[in-house]
């Protein structure tokens, strides 16, 4: 059996000048995205708005070219360390993710909808990895250098690095080498996106934090 490919993404990140004025902890942002978005389950077009105006007024960034980002997060003695990367979903229908939670059809089909109105993949969902050396020496090189994007919001601390061509061809082949992913959050994005999909009628990838 073969890992599920990862893919570079498309992506935007907040600027320094959005997150000081935020309130929110984006520890917590699932709990909040998910309110949010049954409070406007008729006013997903507004979602879209808001993002490209926010755009406009500089407070979010899109990066110049799809990647693949490093992704560290530190809140006291909590470390989370992994990449941040797009899973075809014809791998997914596969079996090369391991699930082991039932959905709810209703959550699936509010965030089916969200997706397809703001094209706009929110939250990635939390995949685990095996034990990999490659891959450890992989995030020891990275991290070696300055993070491209770094943030401090109250007691935690967010890392990004966008990896070259060369270190996303060394994932991808290191991936290839594991046997499946196990999915530990995000069951309901995950069937939303493929709902998505078979919607939309062309390839999408399912944004992923894997760790």
């Amino acid at each position: 059996t073969i890992m599920p490919h990862i893919h570079p993404l498309s992506f935007c990140v907040p600027t320094a000048h959005s997150l000081s004025k935020s309130t929110t902890n984006p520890l917590y942002g699932p709990d909040f995205f998910t309110d949010m978005l049954f409070e406007l389950e008729d006013q997903t077009e507004q979602i879209r708005s808001s993002y490209e105006n926010k755009i406009t007024e500089g407070e979010i960034l899109n990066l110049p070219h799809p990647a693949i980002l490093w992704y560290v997060i530190q809140k006291g003695n909590l470390w989370f360390s992994g990449f941040v990367t797009g899973i075809g979903l014809e791998d997914i229908k596969k079996g090369k993710i391991s699930l082991h939670e039932h959905v709810m059809q209703k959550r699936v089909d509010y965030f089916a909808n969200y997706l397809s109105t703001t094209g706009l993949q929110a939250e990635p969902v939390l995949l685990f990895h095996n034990h990999h050396e490659g891959i450890n020496a992989l995030e020891d090189e990275i991290c070696k250098r300055q993070p491209d994007h770094y943030y401090r919001l109250e007691n935690e601390r967010h890392e990004l690095w966008i990896l070259s061509e060369a270190q996303e061809q060394q994932l991808q082949d290191y991936c290839k080498s594991l046997s499946h992913f196990h999915l530990a959050d995000g069951h309901h994005r995950l069937q939303r996106t493929l709902q998505w999909e078979k919607k939309e009628a062309e390839e999408q990838h399912l944004s992923s934090f894997v760790i």
